[in-house]
This record gives C-alpha cells, structure tokens and sequence, in this order.
C-alpha cells in the first residue's frame, strides 16, 4: 500500500491514502460474508467483478475470520 499514489503516514494508521485508491488497478481481492451479497452485487463495478469473493461468515472472532479470509487470498495467489 505504501506504493500506492497518495499514500500517506500520519503517525497513527499504517496506510491512509489521501483523497481516492483507484480500486481497478490496486484492488486484489475483496472479500465479503456471503449475508451481505444481496447488498454488494448490484453494485460493484463489472471491471472488479472477478476480483469479489463471498465468504461463509459463522460468527467467527477477528483472529478466525482472518485466516479463513487469507486462505481465500492463498488459493487466488497460487493461480497468478
């Protein structure tokens, strides 16, 4: 994220980028809990589309979620 034009420090976020992050040429994956689709996939840009993932949410806490996201990211890294 620190590449990315307007990124920003201000010594309290680890990343903040100042005024827009153009979601079509930095975007690598965006992963949301499946309850939430009816929400989100009327909306996302078609450009991003195959960059979308809905997850099975089952109440898992922030460190449980993580991973289950980051397998996500693991399994579309391992197709690049």
């Amino acid at each position: 994220m620190i590449k990315v034009p307007g990124y920003i420090f201000d010594g309290y976020h680890a990343v903040k980028i100042k005024d827009m992050l153009n979601l079509l040429s930095e975007l690598y994956i965006c992963i949301i809990p499946t309850h939430n689709k009816s929400q989100f996939e009327n909306i996302i840009p078609t450009k991003i589309q195959d960059r979308v993932y809905y997850l099975d949410y089952a109440g898992e806490d922030l460190e449980e979620w993580t991973k289950k996201v980051y397998q996500v990211v693991l399994k579309q890294s391992d197709k690049g």
